[in-house]
Order: C-alpha cells, then sequence, then structure tokens
C-alpha cells in the first residue's frame, strides 16, 4: 500500500500512486492521482511537506510540487506530483562566495560545506561509506553555473562511491552492494513479468583516461616537469570486447596518475557491468521488505536457466486499479560501480565469447598496447 503523507495527514484512497528512487539520481519523485466531486476542496496544495510511505516505510520525503486539476460537470481529478527534499541540490547551483575549498577535507564534510553555503536547509549528510580525505590537491572550485549535484558528483566518483538519498530525504553517501535482500526472484513465484537484456553497444576495448595534476600538487622549487604533470593517463582493458574499440575520456578535475588509472578502472566496471540488466515486477513490495536500491538481490531467469546475483538499480512503487500495488525493479549486476573484476563465467551462455577464458574479463593494463 502506499500512502501520501502531506502536513502530517494521511491520504489513501487514490486511483492510482507511484514513487520512484534510483542510484542515477539523488533526488526520488512521486505522483499520485485521486478523484472528487466538483464540490469538494483541494486538500493538498504546492510547497507543502510530504511523506509518501510503501507499507508504513518513508521512501520519500519531500515536497509536493505540481498539482494539476482537471474538471467536468460533475467530478474532477486531481494529480499530485514532487520530490526528495535533496530536489534542491539538483536544481541550485554553487553560490561563488563559497565554491572555494582549501585544506584537506572529507567528502562528508565537503558536501555538508557545500548545502550549507548555498542556504538549502532540512538536509543532513549521512556518510555511511567511510570515504578517505580529499587532500588539497583535490579540491578545485566549483565552476560558474555548476549546480550542488553536478559538483558532488565528480568527487563521488573519485571515490567511488554512490550519492542518492534515503527515505527522510537525506543526502546519503554509499559503497555499492552494500544491502542485502532477504526476497529472492523466481519466475513463477513472485515474478508477475519481466525482461533480461544482455547489450555490448556502451562497451569499450580499451577506456583512457587523461589528466593533469592541480597547482598544488608542484614542487615548491618551481622545478617542475611539465610533461610528467601535465600527462597523467589511466588506461583499463576490457579483454572480452574486440579490439579497435577506444574511449578516451579527459577527467573533469585534475589528478595524478594513480587518479586516472582508478577513474578508468571505474569506467570499466561500470559499463561492463551495465551491460547485464533485468527488469523485473513483483506484487506487493518485497517478503517482508520494502526492496530499496542499492540491496543486492537474488534473482533465478528461466530462459537461461542462471542464478544472478543482482544490484538493484531502481525502485518504482505503484498501486493502480487494474494490477493493485506492484514493485518494479531495474537490476544489474552486483558489481556494478565497483572495481571488482567480473568473471567471464556470468555472461556464458548469454554473449559468444571472444576471448580465452581463462582470465578476468576485464584487466587494468596501463602498459597494454591498443589498436
Amino acid at each position: 500500500m502506499i500512502t501520501l503523507t502531506v502536513n502530517g495527514v494521511n491520504y489513501k484512497d487514490f486511483v492510482s500512486a507511484s514513487a520512484n528512487n534510483s542510484l542515477g539520481t539523488i533526488s526520488g519523485t512521486f505522483n499520485f492521482t485521486a478523484t472528487a466531486t466538483a464540490t469538494e476542496v483541494l486538500p493538498v496544495k504546492p510547497g507543502q511537506t510530504c511523506v509518501v510511505l510503501v507499507d508504513d516505510a518513508p521512501v520519500i520525503t519531500g515536497y509536493v510540487e505540481i498539482v494539476n486539476i482537471q474538471y467536468s460537470d460533475g467530478s474532477h481529478t486531481i494529480a499530485i506530483s514532487g520530490r526528495d527534499k535533496t530536489a534542491d541540490l539538483v536544481d541550485c547551483t554553487m553560490l561563488a562566495e563559497q565554491s572555494d575549498f582549501n585544506g584537506k577535507m572529507n567528502f562528508k564534510s565537503l558536501c555538508e560545506t557545500a548545502i550549507k553555503g548555498s542556504g538549502i536547509g532540512g538536509v543532513s549528510v549521512i556518510d555511511e561509506a567511510n570515504t578517505e580525505d580529499f587532500d588539497e590537491i583535490s579540491l578545485e572550485s566549483a565552476s560558474v553555473g555548476e549546480t550542488i549535484h553536478g559538483f558532488l558528483e565528480k568527487y563521488a566518483r573519485k571515490r567511488q562511491v554512490i550519492l542518492t538519498s534515503n527515505g527522510d530525504g537525506n543526502l546519503v553517501i554509499v559503497k555499492p552492494a552494500a544491502l542485502k535482500a532477504k526476497t529472492k526472484l523466481v519466475n513463477g513465484i513472485n515474478i508477475k513479468r519481466g525482461s533480461f537484456t544482455s547489450n555490448l553497444s556502451n562497451r569499450f576495448r580499451a577506456y583512457i583516461v587523461k589528466s593533469q595534476a592541480g597547482l598544488n600538487s608542484w614542487p615548491d622549487t618551481g622545478e617542475v616537469n611539465l610533461e610528467q604533470e601535465t600527462n597523467n593517463e589511466g588506461k583499463s582493458i576490457d579483454a572480452f570486447i574486440r579490439e579497435g574499440r577506444t574511449l578516451t575520456i579527459v577527467d573533469e578535475n585534475a589528478n595524478e596518475q594513480a587518479g586516472a588509472q582508478k577513474r578508468a578502472d571505474w569506467e570499466n566496471s561500470v559499463r561492463n557491468s551495465n551491460s547485464l540488466t533485468a527488469n523485473i515486477t513483483i506484487q506487493g513490495s518485497g517478503d517482508g521488505e520494502v526492496i530499496i536500491p542499492n540491496m543486492v538481490i537474488e534473482y533465478q531467469e528461466q530462459y537461461t536457466k542462471g542464478a544472478y546475483s543482482m544490484l538493484v538499480k531502481s525502485a518504482s512503487y505503484s498501486f493502480n486499479l487494474t494490477n493493485g500495488s506492484e514493485t518494479t525493479l531495474n537490476l544489474v549486476r552486483e558489481d556494478a560501480y565497483t572495481l571488482e573484476l567480473a568473471s567471464v563465467e556470468f555472461e556464458k551462455g548469454l554473449i559468444d565469447e571472444q576471448v580465452d577464458d581463462t582470465g578476468p574479463e576485464y584487466e587494468s593494463n596501463p602498459d597494454a598496447d591498443v589498436e
């Protein structure tokens, strides 16, 4: 059951309702539709605070942003939609007076400084990843017009962590695959409908990341090896992909050699993992739990006869008069968003193998030849 609470008042009797959370965004969204007679007073107004609950568990805490009314002679339909509190981080830009960050700082402090300096209230930062500090070399000013989320996302990638929101509308720094679902997805048991896709179109043989170190990394003596400082490069090879497919990335921020290599490995890992996806719809929200993004869930696929451990990338909770309450899950490989090497065995039977399966599916190798 999906419930909307606005200014402390619960509303349930909707014709349709949906709430969506994803690791790809830091702000969840919701939509509710209700019918009423033309004489009834509209109970919900834009700007009001609200909480969306699925089986009494909060999945979104934020604001009503849009109220749309459609009416006829005898009745009218009210559509209500909104987003998490963290939507302000997506919409709002960094202010010039708080765009400079100097000295050593951990990622949580960086997030808090960016949020507080922009005057946004009510959003706390929770660090569940225990990220290492950034030194003065790594921190640079925000660009003019850069959004808060855009600025922070660059540094999240440097630490291979994910920025997301929780049910209370706070910003959470998480490591991938940090939670384990109790629910198991099995065809013929709890899966109503679904799809399973293998797609190589966004994967490359070689990932090359080019970067240059920041000015703060140059020695005080003034003796600088310009070629070394301005030509940092990381290279990661996906041995599963045919030769000749190369992607070159220019790092958004200053980075040393090690950082460029990590970014190359990160890009390889993410694209590799996202090449296998599943979309699964179940009745309700889970077996005694509400399934949320970043959970690892067991999935048994009927047609490939495979049993997979998958990561929940997004969860969409819905209700309508035809289907009742459902949850639709977008699944990617468990190792998505990590630097872990994925084995070729995971894809056997799904993709024609193009390389020897004696080694990992891709390998980090800065010295490899790229054709």
